[in-house]
This record gives C-alpha cells, structure tokens and sequence, in this order.
C-alpha cells in the first residue's frame, strides 16, 4: 500500500500449513527524500543477492537441494546464508537511499540477529548488516555490482551460567547483469567469505564459552541465463535456458568437506511470472566415498 509519495507499507501473508497463516513480509517505510528512507519492521536483511532476488523470479529452489539428503550434508551458497541468519527476513529497522540518477544505493540496518521461528530476540544483541551498490549502464543493459557486511551474535551459556554472544563477520561480493523478466542475457554472482558460527575450524561443534574460534568459510555462486522472446503461440510469451552453479566450503581449513551443485534448467513463460520451470539439480560431493546425487523438479507457478 502507498499511503502518500512518503509513506509506504507492505503485508504478506505466508501459508506455512492448511490452518496456519503468517506474515512474511510486514513492513513501513518513510521516505525523508531520495536519499534517506527508513524502513521497520519484518523483511529481508540487504545480504546476498541471490535472497533479495523475489522468489517469484527464480526457476529454480534457492538452495541446491534434493531429497533425502541434509543440508549439512550438501552445503550451498543461499542455504548456508540463510542458516547462518545472514540473509532471508528479520525484525529490523534499517535506513536506505539512492542518489536521483539511481546509479547508487546504499542500506544499513540492524536487526535482532540469532531469532526464532515466530522472529522473537533470543538475546540481548542485535545483527548489523551493510550493503552498498553502484549501477552501471551498458548499452542499455544494466549492471549491479554491489558489496555487503554482516556483524551477527552467536549466543552461548558462559561459564558462569549467564547469556552472552560472541559475533561473527561475513562479506560479501556481487554482481548481475540483466535481469529476470527481461528478455537477453541475465548474469548472477556472488561470494561470501567470513566466519562458520557453528564450527570450530578443527570442524567440531563449536564452544565459544570455552574461547574456541569460529571455522572460516568460503562460498560462492553463479547463474546465467537468456530470455528468448516468442512470436508464437500466443499463449506462450518466452522460453529461457538457464545454469546455476554452486561452490561451498563450510570449514576452509579441514579438506574434502566442499560440495558442487549444477543446476541446469529451463522455463516456459507464458505471460509475465506465470511459468513452467523443468530443473535438475546435481550435487558432488569432495568427501571420499560419498556418492553424487540428483533430483528433477516439474514445477508450475501461478503468479496473481
């Protein structure tokens, strides 16, 4: 809802089961001018690209997944962020802005970090993230590059039985090209490196009252695709190849524990978000003696 040219809001409902509903999104924003806005509420930290990307654009799960098989075991760059409360939604209030010529944006935001299913502070400190981006135009095409911070508390139980939190810092590096929806070349990358917060960097279950240090992780994304416009039939308004590629290594310091996701993919449109997507993703695995698995998905989306 836009109440004025200042003043903005956002509900959306999440189905999570038949006879539950919940708020995805609840927001408000105040717009001071162009450059400063402030925004509160339930909505998405401003790290990793790949979450601020509507999940109604995406063909594809935005984590490599298959069934069967844990996320632990099969580590990927959106679904290590999202466990480690980096990315996806938050309770927060966060301040942003871009210039009038749109060519630079920036978002900081602090939010209450390590939180619950129903978003409820499980302790006294907070998140702070940052993301700053600038965007180019290449002949028409657009170009984001964009970097971000994130500086999350890890709760423990300190020896002398009270709540404390140590915090972690994970960056991240981005890029994209294009678009969803837009007809051409779209081009997705991100990397994020920093802290494990659930690992020691021997690989063990970490235990931060005993001074123990958080594992260093590396991950990293890619995803290329084009929209190729149809002049028929008229039901039909585009069909779009498109590959994802995932890199993640949870612990850079102990060997064979990285994973690779291949996702190659295709998707008919037929008019605006309305789509078929036919994906599979294959997963490979360092570890000796681990098999390679895969999982094919048939997925319609209806978009009202």
């Amino acid at each position: 809802a836009k109440i004025d040219d200042r003043l903005s809001l956002k509900l959306e409902p999440d189905f999570d089961d038949v006879s539950e509903v919940s708020l995805k999104d609840a927001w408000g924003r105040y717009k001071f001018s162009s450059l400063v806005s402030v925004k509160a509420g339930h909505f998405k930290r401003p790290f990793d690209g790949f979450f601020l990307t509507s999940s109604s654009r995406l063909p594809f799960e935005r984590s490599v997944s298959v069934p069967g098989v844990s996320s632990s075991m099969l580590p990927s760059h959106s679904g290590l962020t999202k466990s480690f409360d980096l990315a996806d939604r938050d309770i927060g209030f966060m301040f942003e802005g871009m210039t009038p010529a749109e060519n630079f944006r920036y978002w900081l935001g602090v939010f209450t970090g390590n939180s619950d299913s129903k978003a409820n502070d499980t302790n006294t400190e907070k998140q702070f993230v940052g993301r700053a981006q600038v965007t180019l135009d290449l002949d028409g095409t657009p170009l984001d590059i964009a970097g971000a911070v994130a500086l999350t508390d890890a709760p423990f139980t300190a020896t002398s039985g009270e709540m404390d939190a140590e915090y972690f810092s994970n960056f991240e590096l981005w890029a994209e090209l294009g678009g969803y929806g837009s007809d051409g070349l779209l081009v997705q990358t991100g990397l994020v490196v920093g802290d494990n917060p659930r690992i020691n960097p021997l690989g063990g279950s970490i235990d931060l009252a005993s001074g123990e240090d958080f594992a260093s992780l590396l991950t990293w994304q890619g995803v290329v695709g084009y929209q190729i416009p149809t002049e028929g039939p008229d039901w039909l308004e585009a069909v779009a190849p498109i590959l994802r590629v995932s890199y993640a290594d949870p612990n850079t310091d102990v060997d064979d524990d990285e994973a690779w996701g291949i996702t190659p993919g295709f998707a008919l449109y037929f008019h605006g978000r309305n789509r078929l997507a036919l994906t599979w993703d294959l997963a490979s695995f360092a570890a000796s003696g681990v098999d390679s698995e895969n999982s094919f998905r048939a997925q319609m989306q209806f978009h009202f």
